[in-house]
């Protein structure tokens, strides 16, 4: 913005920072006794730097204050973060982390060679080396609330199995496999990018 008066010009220029914004991180799913790390890369960014975090509630958490501190809830828990800069300028946000009592993972139901690819995908995956047994093996496919969204059958002696999850009308995030034979569980953590 230009002033003329008398002659003269007056060239005022005003600096702001850009709006101060935070990401708590993507709902999760983690299974009991297990943890996950909170917030982005990076947590906060505009604003003033010398950012102030504070998760809430404490519990379960290693640093409150921390921009990614390590999250071990053992119930489903709602965080909120709110973010201080340096201006005064405070933001929130949340992040759901859903804990499952998942089943134990039997060694002799995990094959060695057992993949999946690509992870992330845009949505197609293949699972190779399924084991292989008397037994039909359950596919679930849950999202991050912990629901199951999707389930297949998978006959005995199939060693791969292949989802278009994009197909089906699933959008991008994380979701967990959960492969089952008889009281035998493995979960597997996917993303939808």
């Amino acid at each position: 913005m230009s002033v003329s008066g008398f002659g003269q010009v007056f060239k005022i220029v005003l600096n702001q920072p850009d709006v101060l914004s935070v990401i708590a991180g993507h709902d999760t799913l983690i299974c009991m006794d297990h943890s996950v790390v909170l917030g982005g890369n990076p947590t906060a960014t505009g604003g003033t730097q010398e950012y102030i975090y504070m998760w809430s509630p404490v519990d379960g958490l290693d640093d409150p204050t921390s921009p990614n501190p390590v999250a071990a809830p053992t119930q489903s828990t709602k965080y909120l973060l709110t973010v201080n800069d340096g201006n005064g300028c405070q933001v929130m946000d949340f992040i759901n982390v859903n804990v499952d009592f998942c089943l134990g993972i039997d060694q002799n139901l995990v094959n060695e060679d057992m993949a999946i690819y690509p992870n992330p995908s845009y949505g197609f995956f293949t699972i190779s080396g399924l084991p292989v047994g008397g037994q039909d093996l359950m596919i679930s496919l849950i999202n991050s609330l912990g629901r199951e969204v999707l389930s297949r059958r998978i006959p005995s002696g199939s060693v791969s199995a292949d989802f278009d999850l994009a197909g089906e009308g699933f959008s991008k995030g994380v979701y967990f496999f959960r492969i089952k034979t008889g009281t035998q569980v493995l979960m597997r953590r996917i993303q939808i990018i």
